[in-house]
């Protein structure tokens, strides 16, 4: 017979006995449950999927400067390389600018002043019911009316030296030194705010600035280039390094700020990722989201999520691991390229004393001997073999240096020929970068052998074949240094007045 949920036949019930065991209802209960699912549920999921790839890159970039901060070793000012370059100092400036607010000596400011506006506005909408009626909310905020920057060249300085930094398209963290707010009535609020207001306004302004005070303690990652104007380094922007940053927040500090970055781009992504499984497990499902399969898509969607970061932080950790390796060979090309000219600069010092002593025969036939030895100017982290093979090199020609020196030392009427004057000044420049390209090698080797040898990085070192790299010592260097005489010609006359001339 007929009923209202269904047809009843003679010989089986309208329902099967499972559902009948539900009591009466359960169709429509079943039934609604069903057409409660919202058709916006798939986009509202997907959309979350969205947001929580997008969250992957801030992650992928937070982890990847942590990593670089502690890849790279912090140089003095004086040993400072070409490259990428990590630096602490002092903020110095001979002439600083004085800030607008706060007006503290600075080398770099930016302020900014911004008035509050309030307005009322009524707006038409229709309800539920077809009708058109009317409502108002109120609409606030704050609008910048006056800002500046200011920058400029200035000089980090530590125990060793300084060097020079052009702050331009550096990303800089300089801290508070001026906050306010104020109203009309306060001197503050046309004496450095603009005249006019803005539409709505309330009277109210907020005044804040940030600086980079002299003297401050700087940590400057950048990239480190020879200057135009004089021999000597200056760290500035360069499209191809991943990070320009001056801060005046601690290395510790700003390390550890990229990880906390990281670890919240994590979570929020491994949560938006197990709340957009939940929502498409449910839509498809047609289920409860308390329902085993549910949890199920729930939990492999986080691992799977995690899965992903686990594999862009190996890809990262073997990318650091291939660049750190190439900074290495860098460093040592450095040094390649600071002997060769060395070598360069020994025959034509050894022309000037040509005519007084045998010394320059002897240096000829000395340069003959490490030609053989020559380094060939390999951009990749030497071999055992290749750093004894350099060292034997500056060692042999620091002797043939040693030579030619003394017979200026014997003879100090050469110091009056200005030839000799300049290839002074060359060896002087040639020995502070021989020195500057062995102390950037060493630190960055130091830094490549710590981090291959420590968890996670050790995982990867050995199947990449990434072994330790020796340290580039050169003890007869360290030990004789060459002596190059600074004392100008009069000096030398007046000390000599009364020696021989040369036979």
């Amino acid at each position: 017979m007929l009923i209202s949920l269904g047809i009843q036949f003679h010989d089986a019930p309208a329902f099967p006995s499972d559902m009948m065991d539900h009591g009466p209802g359960f169709a429509e209960i079943s039934s609604s449950a069903h057409q409660a699912m919202h058709p916006a549920l798939p986009w509202v999921g997907l959309g979350l999927v969205v947001i929580a790839l997008v969250l992957a890159w801030p992650w992928y970039m937070a982890i990847r400067r942590k990593r670089l901060i502690e890849n790279i070793p912090t140089s003095k000012v004086k040993g400072v390389a070409i490259g990428l370059s990590e630096v602490k100092g002092a903020a110095r400036r001979s002439e600083p600018f004085v800030s607008y607010l706060a007006g503290a000596q600075t080398v770099w400011y930016s302020y900014n002043i911004s008035e509050h506006w309030s307005r009322t506005v009524t707006e038409t909408y229709t309800d539920s019911d077809g009708k058109t009626k009317t409502r108002t909310r109120t609409e606030s905020g704050w609008k910048t009316v006056q800002h500046k920057e200011v920058t400029g060249l200035f000089y980090l300085e530590d125990d060793t030296g300084s060097i020079r930094i052009n702050p331009r398209r550096a990303k800089i963290e300089a801290r508070q030194v001026f906050s306010k707010q104020c109203r009309a009535s306060d001197p503050l609020y046309y004496g450095k705010g603009p005249p006019g207001r803005v539409s709505d306004s309330t009277g109210r302004r907020s005044f804040t600035e940030e600086a980079i005070v002299l003297n401050d303690a700087l940590y400057v990652m950048g990239s480190a280039r020879i200057r135009k104007d004089v021999v000597a380094a200056e760290i500035a922007y360069d499209e191809d390094d991943p990070l320009f940053l001056i801060s005046t927040r601690d290395e510790s500090k700003i390390s550890s700020g990229y990880g906390i970055k990281a670890f919240f781009c994590a979570l929020f992504g491994v949560l938006l990722t197990g709340v957009a499984a939940g929502v498409l497990a449910v839509n498809a499902y047609r289920v409860e989201p308390t329902e085993p399969t549910v949890l199920m898509t729930v939990g492999g969607a986080c691992l799977g999520y995690l899965a992903g970061l686990l594999l862009l932080y190996a890809m990262l950790m073997y990318n650091g691991l291939v660049r750190v390796r190439e900074r290495i060979g860098k460093a040592w090309s450095m040094i390649e390229v600071q002997l060769k000219r060395r070598a360069d600069l020994i025959p034509r010092l050894a022309s000037v004393v040509k005519g007084y002593t045998d010394y320059e025969r002897e240096v000829q036939e000395g340069l003959a001997e490490l030609r053989a030895d020559a380094l060939a100017g390999r951009a990749q982290a030497p071999k055992g073999d290749q750093l004894k093979s350099a060292e034997r090199v500056a060692d042999g020609q620091t002797a043939l240096l040693t030579q030619v020196l003394a017979v200026v030392e014997a003879y100090p009427e050469l110091k009056s020929s200005e030839l000799y004057l300049n290839l002074q000044r060359e060896l002087s420049d040639t020995e502070d970068r021989i020195a500057l390209a062995r102390s950037f090698y060493n630190d960055t080797v130091t830094a490549y052998n710590e981090r291959i040898a420590t968890l996670p990085d050790a995982l990867f070192a050995g199947p990449m074949k990434m072994g330790r790299v020796g340290l580039y010592q050169i003890d007869a260097f360290e030990r004789r240094p060459v002596e190059v005489d600074l004392s100008t010609p009069d000096d030398d006359a007046a000390e000599t007045q009364d020696a021989d001339p040369p036979a």
